[in-house]
Order: structure tokens, then sequence, then C-alpha cells
């Protein structure tokens, strides 16, 4: 559960998946996976399904016929939306999110990614939209309060290790719910993910707290 300025969203382990697949991305500066995050957010629609006929035997052989047909997918998306959304995702993260250590401006690439939602027309789960507007918020604030603190640098040692452990490869299939072996792992692994995140940030304010100490000297100094 994540909670911030009134708004809460529970997520299930599919959709827990799905999220932390997008932060990782922006961690990996990947904007295809990013793009196929995003698609996954869409509330799947069995009407859609069979509006274009899947099931029927005519509308698959007209199908099959015909390179060209572009039909719309349970998410709402033909094909070429989708292509279209993935390759300005792509776009977005070469000019804006080269991954992590590159100074990344999560809110700005968030505000991008939404923006493209908006203009290709991708559908979001109220859940999923919930979770980003959250973390534009918590971004913003962290950037307020010390701005050469970056959230996704600090949030690496947590992305990865739940990435590895508890996503597939492509990203698309949630693994600790089948596997006991991985529940164990993680349920051990994340304090330790945490003292170890803990450790990295008080290194990082005790050197910045010396940097400021410094700056005041020499301040000092030439007045």
């Amino acid at each position: 559960t994540m909670v911030d300025a009134g708004m809460v969203a529970q997520l299930d382990e599919t959709e827990s998946v799905n999220f932390i697949g997008l932060l990782a991305a922006l961690g990996e500066g990947d904007g295809r996976a990013a793009a196929e995050a995003v698609l996954r957010f869409s509330p799947r629609d069995d009407r859609a399904a069979a509006a274009v006929g899947v099931g029927d035997g005519a509308a698959a052989a007209a199908f099959d016929s015909c390179d060209a047909c572009d039909v719309v997918g349970d998410d709402g998306l033909t094909q070429s939306q989708r292509e279209g959304f993935t390759y300005d995702m792509i776009r977005l993260f070469h000019a804006k999110c080269r991954g992590y250590g590159t100074a990344v401006d999560v809110g700005e690439v968030l505000r991008g990614v939404l923006s493209l939602v908006r203009k290709h027309h991708v559908r979001i789960d109220a859940n999923y939209a919930t979770l980003v507007v959250n973390a534009l918020c918590v971004e913003s604030l962290a950037r307020r309060v010390c701005p050469s603190y970056n959230l996704l640098d600090g949030s690496r040692p947590l992305l990865v290790s739940f990435r590895r452990i508890c996503q597939s490869p492509d990203g698309r299939v949630a693994l600790c719910h089948r596997s006991k072996f991985r529940q164990t792992v993680l349920r051990l692994g994340v304090p330790a993910l945490y003292l170890r995140k803990n450790w990295a940030d008080r290194r990082f304010f005790r050197r910045l707290e010396r940097m400021q100490r410094r700056s005041r000297r020499r301040r000092d100094q030439l007045e």
C-alpha cells in the first residue's frame, strides 16, 4: 500500500509487479520495457475481444488472410497504436531517462509518460493512476527538501533485487506467489535490503552535511 495526500491504492501481486516493472525500467533507462509495463496497466476488456470476433472461425480466417487488418485488442488498442506508443516511449527515454547514476528527473519522465498515455489513448486502471500521481508527489517533495538526492538512485537496491526475485526475465509474470522459496527469500531479504539502503542514505547525507559545513567555513573566511 502506498499512501500520500489522502490517496490510497491497494495492489495485488500482479499489479505490484507491473508497477515496479515501470520503476525498474526507469532505473535501467529501458523505454521499451517501460512501454510494455504501462500497456499492462490497461484494464482487460473481454468485450473488445468479442467485438473483433475472437473465437469466430470466419473472423479468424478473415484476419489471417489480411496482414493489414488492425484489430482492437482486449486493452482497447490496435497493434499500430501499441507500436506508436512504444516508439514514443523509447524516444522519451533516450532524451530524458538514461538510467541509474545519470541524475534522472523522475517527475519529468513520469509527466512525459502520462502525456504519451493521453496522446495514444492508453487506458490505465485507477490503481495505477493513483500510484503514478503519488510517485509524482513524493518525488517533488523529495526534490524540494534535498535537491541533490535522487530517489531513483536511492531505490536501486530494492528495485533491482525485487525484480530479480519476483519477476520473470521479460517482466510479465509475478513469480513470488508461485514459489515458496522465492517468498522466503523475499521475506528474509527485504529487511537486509532496507538496512543496506538506510546505510547508503546515511552515508549520502553525512557527505552532504560535510560539504555544507565546508561551504559555510569558506563563506565565513571570505567575510
